[in-house]
């Protein structure tokens, strides 16, 4: 049957068309690409009863059929997402940050001066390295005034370091999995290269970093992680710079804008950088968000950023907040 025939039969078959047409994939056999049309198509059935539910929420989220439409939840969870431990003990406490309360801004946006870098896509990359690496290049604009771009395929290639987590060893492994703050001790202890010197390539290799011959090279005094309250969230936000942040994306997989609302759980399963927060008031009501940037391009969500809601540790935004210091 011809596709202007399916079309009739199947609206969603013209969508479907459409969205190959846009994205490309590669379908090796008819049976995969008849398994991925019968996914695409349950997406969009979610799709519409997602926006349906938010439907009445002015601000709320909105969802649509984007990049990962021929995916399950199962495989872009197996994909993108990797367990982040955070919610067990440590053996030894890290630093935590401690801040008196000052007046700190009503908003925030690191964008607005220049110490976020363009939105990548992490492929089949882990996160964990653009989350570290947007971390280090935004703190390290706030304290000097420029905005590297550091080499996240030197943290994928060179850094094994290790936590202990009640006599388990949790190591960074490349593209496969790792943590941020094993990055940045890592890091403080190096110091990172640019990409420039040391450039992606997406795919775990042999670590190539010479301190002696790469230039430039960018230091940083140490690291800690952020107490799990608001107000000291905020305060490392506007003093440090944009944080490494673990979050639950588990129902992130189609969003495409608005105020994430949608009750996600804690698991930990991808790391992000926090960038900002603002609030928007509808009717007399405040609303206030976390503006966080997301690693699955540009064309995912709001030009490649998530708002996701504060004040209720929505999706475990709270639970695991690091940051460097330059």
């Amino acid at each position: 049957m011809v596709a202007s025939a399916l079309a009739v039969v199947n609206p969603i078959y013209a969508e479907w068309e459409k969205w190959k047409n846009e994205y490309k994939p590669n379908y090796l056999t008819n049976e995969e690409h008849d398994r991925r049309f019968n996914v695409f198509a349950e997406n969009k059935h979610k799709v519409l009863e997602l926006n349906k539910k938010y439907a009445d929420d002015v601000n709320g989220p909105r969802f649509a059929l984007n990049k990962f439409a021929d995916l399950t939840s199962e495989e872009f969870a197996s994909m993108y997402l990797h367990a982040i431990p955070s919610d067990t003990p440590r053996s030894e406490p890290l630093p935590a940050s401690v801040y008196s309360r000052k007046d700190y801004p009503k908003k925030k946006d690191w964008r607005d001066e220049g110490a976020v870098n363009p939105v990548k896509d992490q492929g089949m990359c882990s996160c964990w390295p653009f989350s570290a690496a947007g971390n280090m290049e935004g703190v390290y604009k706030a304290a000097h005034g420029e905005l590297p771009v550091v080499s996240m395929q030197q943290l994928i290639d060179c850094d094994h370091d290790c936590m202990i987590y009640h006599g388990v060893q949790r190591c960074n492994d490349g593209c496969e999995t790792g943590l941020m703050p094993n990055a940045m001790s890592y890091a403080v202890r190096e110091g990172m290269t640019s990409e420039k010197a040391y450039p992606y390539t997406g795919v775990n290799g042999t670590c190539k970093y010479d301190p002696k011959t790469m230039t430039p090279i960018y230091h940083f005094s140490k690291w800690f992680q952020v107490n799990s309250n608001e107000d000291d969230m905020v305060a490392a936000l506007n003093d440090v710079g944009p944080l490494s942040v673990g979050v639950d994306a588990t129902e992130w997989q189609l969003y495409s804008g608005g105020i994430f609302n949608a009750k996600c759980g804690t698991m930990m399963n991808h790391g992000v950088v926090l960038v900002g927060y603002d609030s928007v008031t509808v009717s007399g009501k405040e609303v206030q968000f976390w503006i966080l940037k997301n690693s699955w391009g540009s064309i995912w969500g709001e030009n490649g950023y998530i708002r996701l809601v504060r004040g209720c540790d929505e999706c475990g935004v709270n639970d695991f907040v690091n940051t460097v210091v330059a």
